[in-house]
C-alpha cells in the first residue's frame, strides 16, 4: 500500500515537474528549428531547411521570421507560390519589416511586386535600393518613364550604386532608343563597378545600334573576360563580326559558346548560319542537327536545316524538313513560302502554287509571297493571273523595281505593248533613282528589245 502511494505521489510529482518546464518550450524549440534552418539554408540543404523552419512555424506560428525564410527557400528552389505564401504570412505578422516587402516584390506577379516596393518605400523613403527594385518592376511592365522617375530618386540618393544607373541605361537603350544617354549611363555604371560583365555587355550592344563596331567588340570582349561562361556575349561579339564581314571569327565566337553551354540551342543556330552562309552546307547540317536533337519542336531549325539540303540539291531531304516544319508550324507563311520554293524547283507548279497561297493566306501584306506566286502563274502561262499577283505585290511594295519588270514582261508576253512599256519606265525609273544601271540595261534591252526599234521611249535610252 505504502509502495502504492509512493509511486502515485512521484508520478505526480514527474508530472508537475515536466508541466513547469515545458512551459517556455515551445519557444525554446521554435528558436532551435529556426536556427536549424538557418544552417540548412547557408549549405543550400533547401528541403531540409523547409522542414525546420515548417516545424518552427507549428511551434510559433506568430514569429514572422520563420515565414520569411522559408520563403527563402522556397524561392530558391524555384517554388515561388509557395514563397509567395510565406511572404504574404511573414507580412501579416511584421507589416514594417522591409525585407519582407522587398522578397514579395522579387517573387509576386508585376502588379503585387509593385505595391510591395512601394510599401517598403513607404517605410523607409530614403532606401535606394527599393526604389530601384520597383524601377525594375516598372520597366518589365514597360512603362519607362516610371521607371526612369525611380531609378532616377535610386541614383539621387544612392549616386555610388551601379545597379540604378545599369537600370536607366536599358531603358535608354531599348525603350527610349536614347544610345548616348544608354551609353552614358553604362559607362557611369563601369566606372562605378568595372568588375560588373553586365554594363560592359550593354554598353556593346548600344554601340552596335550606333554602327560602331568596333567599341563593340571591345566591350563585348571584356564581359568575357569578366564572364565568361556568359553566352551571349560570346553570341553577340560573333553578331558584330558577322556585320564587318568576318565570318571565321564569328565562327569562332559561337563555338566558345557551344563551349560554355552545350544544351543551349541557340549557339549552334548561329553558328550553323555562319557555316550556312560560308558555303560549309555540311557542317551546317551537322550544327541545325544538333538544334534538332536539342529540341526536336523548334520548326526553324527543321527549315534551317532544309535549306541546307536545298543548297545541296538533296531535293527528297529537305521535302522531309520543310513537312516536320509545317507541321509544328502550320501557321507560318515563311514555311509554306519554302515549300512552294522548293515545289517550283522541282516543277511542280501546281503543289507550288498551293503551297504560295497557303503563304498568301497566312501573311497577304507579304509582296513576296504574291511575287513568288506570280512568277509559278507566269510559268504556267497563266498570264492574267500572274499579272493580278504581281499588281498585288506592287500595291504592297511600290518601289520594288524588279516587279514592275515582272509585270511588264508579263504584258509584253501577252502582247500588250504598251502596258510593258509603262512597266518598264516606272522599273527605270526606280532604278536610276537608285543608280541600278545593271537593273536600267537589263529591263530596257532584254525584255523590251524586241520592241525597242518601234516605240518612241526607247529612243533616248543610251548603250
Amino acid at each position: 500500500m505504502k509502495s502504492a502511494l509512493r509511486k502515485c505521489i512521484l508520478f505526480f510529482l514527474f508530472s508537475l515537474f515536466s508541466l513547469f518546464f515545458s512551459l517556455p518550450l515551445a519557444a525554446e524549440d521554435a528558436q532551435f528549428y529556426f536556427e536549424q534552418g538557418e544552417a540548412y539554408l547557408d549549405e543550400d540543404e533547401l528541403d531540409l531547411a523547409i522542414e525546420a523552419f515548417t516545424r518552427a512555424i507549428e511551434l510559433n506560428p506568430d514569429w514572422a521570421s520563420p515565414w520569411y525564410y522559408r520563403g527563402l527557400a522556397y524561392s530558391a528552389k524555384g517554388e515561388p507560390d509557395w514563397a509567395m505564401e510565406d511572404f504574404i504570412e511573414g507580412i501579416a505578422l511584421e507589416p514594417d519589416w522591409i525585407g519582407i516587402w522587398w522578397r514579395q516584390g522579387d517573387e509576386g506577379e508585376l502588379e503585387l511586386a509593385i505595391e510591395a516596393f512601394t510599401r517598403a518605400i513607404e517605410i523607409n523613403p530614403n532606401d535606394a535600393n527599393a526604389w530601384f527594385h520597383r524601377g525594375g518592376v516598372y520597366f518589365a511592365k514597360d512603362e519607362s518613364d516610371l521607371a526612369i522617375e525611380d531609378f532616377n530618386k535610386a541614383i539621387a540618393l544612392a549616386p555610388d550604386l551601379a545597379h540604378p544607373w545599369f537600370g536607366r541605361g536599358r531603358i535608354y537603350l531599348y525603350s527610349k532608343k536614347e544610345l548616348d544617354l544608354a551609353i552614358a549611363d553604362f559607362s557611369q555604371a563601369i566606372a562605378l563597378d568595372p568588375a560588373w560583365a553586365f554594363p560592359w555587355y550593354y554598353r556593346g550592344s548600344a554601340y552596335v545600334d550606333k554602327g560602331e563596331l568596333d567599341r563593340a567588340i571591345e566591350d563585348y570582349s571584356q564581359a568575357i573576360v569578366l564572364n565568361p561562361n556568359f553566352i551571349w556575349s560570346w553570341i553577340l561579339r560573333g553578331n558584330t563580326f558577322i556585320d564587318k564581314g568576318e565570318l571565321d571569327r564569328a565562327i569562332e565566337d559561337y563555338s566558345q559558346a557551344i563551349v560554355a553551354d552545350p544544351n543551349s540551342t541557340i549557339p549552334w543556330m548561329v553558328r550553323g548560319n555562319a557555316y550556312f552562309n560560308k558555303g560549309e552546307l555540311d557542317k551546317a547540317i551537322e550544327d541545325y542537327s544538333q538544334v534538332i536533337a536539342l529540341d526536336p519542336n523548334d520548326p526553324v531549325s527543321w527549315l534551317s536545316r532544309g535549306n541546307a539540303y536545298m543548297a545541296k540539291g538533296e531535293l527528297d531531304l529537305v521535302i522531309a524538313d520543310y513537312n516536320h516544319a509545317i507541321a509544328l508550324d502550320p501557321d507560318n507563311g515563311v514555311v509554306w513560302s519554302f515549300m512552294g520554293d522548293l515545289h517550283r524547283v522541282k516543277g511542280e507548279l501546281d503543289l507550288a502554287i498551293e503551297a504560295f497561297s497557303h503563304a498568301i493566306a497566312l501573311a497577304p501584306d507579304r509582296f513576296d509571297y504574291w511575287d513568288s506566286r506570280g512568277s509559278v502563274y507566269f510559268n504556267k502561262g497563266e498570264l492574267d493571273r500572274a499579272i493580278e499577283d504581281f499588281s498585288q505585290a506592287i500595291a504592297l511594295y511600290p518601289n520594288g523595281l524588279y516587279l514592275w519588270g515582272y509585270r511588264g514582261y508579263a504584258y509584253y508576253a501577252k502582247g500588250e505593248y504598251d502596258r510593258a512599256i509603262d512597266d518598264y519606265r516606272q522599273s527605270i525609273e526606280i532604278a536610276d533613282n537608285s543608280n541600278n544601271i545593271q537593273h536600267i540595261f537589263y529591263s530596257s534591252w532584254h525584255l523590251a528589245g524586241p520592241i525597242y526599234e518601234t516605240h518612241p521611249f526607247f529612243e533616248d535610252i543610251i548603250f
